[in-house]
């Protein structure tokens, strides 16, 4: 035996190794990395958003008293309670009208 004859076949053994590798790199780790890369396309916008308000957080910034009017005030609070019982006297009504009319 020739000792070329092991270095042979160790090189053939790399090769077919190596090969091997490269096809299941090919066939399945793409496909992973596709995955991968989609959530990451999909994720994208909601991370930019998310880092967006994170950075002017970080600034301190605050709306003004006039910036927006979403929501309710102070005094919109005690209008909004007399509003529920307002609500409720008219239920209150239509039930003592309905009792009525048995």
């Amino acid at each position: 035996m020739q000792d070329s004859t092991w270095t042979r076949a160790l090189l053939e053994l790399a090769d077919t190794v190596s090969a091997a590798f490269v096809r299941f790199w090919k066939q399945d780790m793409v496909q992973v990395v596709l995955a991968v890369g989609m959530f990451l396309a999909l994720a994208a916008p909601l991370v930019i958003v998310i880092l967006v308000l994170w950075y002017i957080d970080s600034t301190g910034w605050r709306p003004a008293g006039g910036f927006y009017k979403i929501g309710l005030s102070g005094d919109a609070l005690a209008s909004e309670g007399q509003i529920y019982a307002a609500g409720l006297m008219i239920l209150v009504s239509d039930v003592r009208s309905f009792r009525v009319l048995d």
